[in-house]
């Protein structure tokens, strides 16, 4: 069976909707499958994992509501037959564009965070994020809903870590920031600015910069001023070990949570838009992050590094929040068969 994932990563939209997709073409593999991305990426490092993978690849010049786009879509599953699916991720993906696809009889999975389409033509509907049972989707009879922690998808990087018990100390000094693969409004710079004025002995920290992220020239001359260590990291391949080495994270609400979620970092939380200050509440309402805004960071940061007691109870309840099977779970479904 072929999975055909329809996805774009660029530096105005970040990478999240490409990860997840990434995440679930590797489950999908290692099921044995095959994986064709269609995509108008041009980030050259992911679209080399891709290529590492041995998915197969089809690149748009521009993506929907280019023509071109459904049309490629449409002939590539042809191709593939009636047993494949399609996966679609991302906004600019409308009713119409799922209702031709439903209308040519093919199967089809949306991801979809928001439930911003006056109708959802898709056979399944993913939706990993808390609080996603409480959100109505106006679909079709024959689809089903995929919804909460169940189906977290997260990369095979993650998934084959060996977990250690996490040592929590007494004031957590190593702080590793990670503000997306495209990090739009340099939310990075911002936080170890910010961070100058933080009370925190022998504090040290990382910055994990995406591929998506052009400002790196900037980041490096406030890195390079910066009274304490601070180490830029761009695109590394360790990513679960960088993670791993850190006593707490600075994230921008996004993909990036469940991956400091399933290796039990303690994190706080910003919020790159207002959109995101739904997700984060959620997180918090559960205890598994801490919500901040960048003008409170100071004091929040200098507080949580000092209350191990509070950053134990964060790491233990994001370790058994989810168990990172949701690709396998929804690869199960999808081999099951139609669901219209």
């Amino acid at each position: 069976m072929t999975l055909i994932i329809r996805t774009d990563a660029s530096t105005q939209i970040g990478i999240g909707h490409f990860i997840r997709c990434f995440a679930l073409a590797q489950a999908w593999r290692d099921q044995g499958g095959q994986v064709v991305f269609i995509t108008s990426c041009k980030i050259d490092s992911l679209l080399n994992k891709l290529k590492t993978e041995g998915f197969f690849l089809h690149q748009l010049d521009l993506p929907y509501p280019d023509e071109k786009d459904l049309d490629l879509t449409l002939q590539l599953l042809n191709s593939a037959g009636r047993d494949s699916w399609l996966v679609l991720d991302g906004y600019h993906f409308d009713s119409f564009y799922q209702r031709q696809i439903k209308e040519q009889g093919y199967c089809l999975l949306a991801i979809d965070d928001t439930a911003h389409l006056p109708t959802y033509w898709a056979d399944l509907i993913l939706n990993q994020n808390l609080g996603s049972e409480e959100i109505v989707y106006h679909r079709q009879p024959y689809s089903k809903l995929l919804l909460g922690s169940r189906y977290i998808l997260i990369r095979r990087e993650f998934t084959s870590w060996e977990k250690k018990e996490r040592i929590i100390p007494t004031t957590a000094c190593k702080i590793l920031i990670t503000m997306g693969g495209g990090d739009t409004k340099n939310l990075s710079s911002q936080v170890i600015q910010v961070l100058q004025g933080a009370d925190i002995p022998e504090m040290e920290c990382k910055v994990l910069v995406g591929p998506a992220n052009t400002h790196i020239s900037s980041l490096k001359k406030v890195a390079k001023g910066s009274e304490f260590p601070v180490q830029l990291l761009i695109d590394p391949p360790n990513v679960p070990e960088i993670m791993c080495w850190a006593d707490l994270a600075i994230a921008a609400a996004g993909s990036v949570c469940w991956e400091l979620a399933y290796l039990g970092v303690p994190s706080v939380l910003l919020a790159p838009t207002l959109n995101h200050w739904q997700f984060i509440a959620q997180l918090q309402q559960n205890n598994l992050f801490l919500g901040c805004k960048i003008d409170d960071l100071v004091r929040q940061v200098t507080q949580i590094t000092r209350q191990r007691e509070e950053r134990d109870e964060l790491s233990r309840n994001c370790l058994s929040f989810f168990d990172g099977k949701g690709g396998i779970r929804i690869c199960e479904l999808l081999i099951g068969g139609r669901h219209d």
